[in-house]
């Protein structure tokens, strides 16, 4: 359960910026926006650019531990797979979300603009980051024997493209699933 909690900040990544971006909205409903700007400025352009540096960083220090622990054999291809099978089921939502800002950025005039790139870049942001767990599932999978290495490499890129990644993450986690049963050896 341990190494599933270590990956909760790739988990959670698209759903950070929802909150951050509706928290104005949400606080304005509550009345407390102008008392909560006063006491933390949590609204200044600078805080917001600061936020987004640190989950920025504390993802990425995520992948890399995904990826060392892989690479050192505490994580199986099954636990891999299941890994980058779960977040990317659980980004679905938050993706769904995204297009629906896209798309109220066609009825909105000039900030639609602002509402169409906000969804497109978290959208790419967060596609690179399951894509690079996607690829280490893929060379651990071609380690262990669970699939040939033209089939890491497929897989690899498949877990870049939208939509197509949540099917292939399924795929690659029942194989995994499947050659574990049947006596590949694991970690």
């Amino acid at each position: 359960m341990k190494k599933y909690l270590k990956m909760l900040p790739v988990l959670l990544y698209p759903y950070i910026y929802m909150l951050v971006a509706n928290i104005n909205p949400i606080l304005e409903k509550y009345e407390l926006t102008q008392e909560l700007a006063k006491k933390f400025y949590i609204f200044d352009p600078l805080n917001a650019l600061i936020i987004a540096i640190v989950v920025h960083l504390i993802v990425l220090l995520c992948q890399i531990s995904f990826i060392v622990n892989a690479v050192r054999g505490n994580y199986t291809s099954k636990d891999c797979a299941k890994m980058t099978m779960i977040i990317k089921l659980v980004h679905i939502p938050a993706f769904l979300l995204h297009f629906l800002y896209g798309a109220l950025g066609f009825l909105a005039s000039v900030w639609g603009l602002a509402f169409i790139t906000f969804a497109i870049v978290i959208d790419l942001l967060t596609i690179i980051q399951t894509g690079i767990m996607s690829i280490t599932t893929a060379v651990k999978c071609t380690k262990d024997k669970v699939f040939s290495p033209a089939y890491g490499v497929i897989f690899s890129i498949l877990g870049f493209i939208y939509c197509i990644d949540v099917g292939a993450s399924i795929y690659v986690f029942i194989k995994a699933r499947t050659a574990n049963k049947n006596g590949v050896p694991s970690a």
